[in-house]
């Protein structure tokens, strides 16, 4: 920036140069810096211990919030008849065995060929050696 901006001459030399030409700074905190202090009212603490804010705010709650209790209370919930290791199984009624299509893949829908001749080559030997 030589050349383009303005200087003015220094005058006085020393470890004062600056601050006789700036003027003096300030001490004073920023607003920023002094966060709600002046701002926000504050009452006044007239009896300390370890309960003075349960004492002064109230005492809590012990209830479950409805966002933490769920469903309870809200669904409807039928009365279990008979307990035992299978009243599940006996209200709902035995489940099945089978595989479904999804989990069979491709079985019982394409075709297949007859293994003719068996052993460790027998896969490579039906295809045909690799190149």
């Amino acid at each position: 920036s030589a050349g383009v901006m303005e200087r003015t001459e220094v005058s006085k030399g020393g470890i004062t140069a600056g601050n006789d030409a700036a003027g003096a700074g300030s001490g004073e905190m920023s607003a920023l810096s002094m966060g709600s202090a002046g701002v926000m009212e504050r009452s006044a603490v007239n009896k300390g211990g370890i309960t003075a804010g349960n004492d002064a705010a109230g005492a809590g709650s012990n209830e479950m919030s409805a966002l933490a209790m769920g469903s309870a209370g809200v669904m409807e919930r039928s009365g279990v008849t008979k307990g035992g290791i299978t009243a599940g199984n006996d209200a709902v009624g035995a489940g099945s065995n089978e595989m479904s299509a999804l989990a069979m893949g491709s079985a019982g829908v394409m075709e297949r060929s007859g293994v003719t001749k068996g052993g460790i080559t027998a896969g490579n030997d039906a295809a045909g050696a690799g190149s």
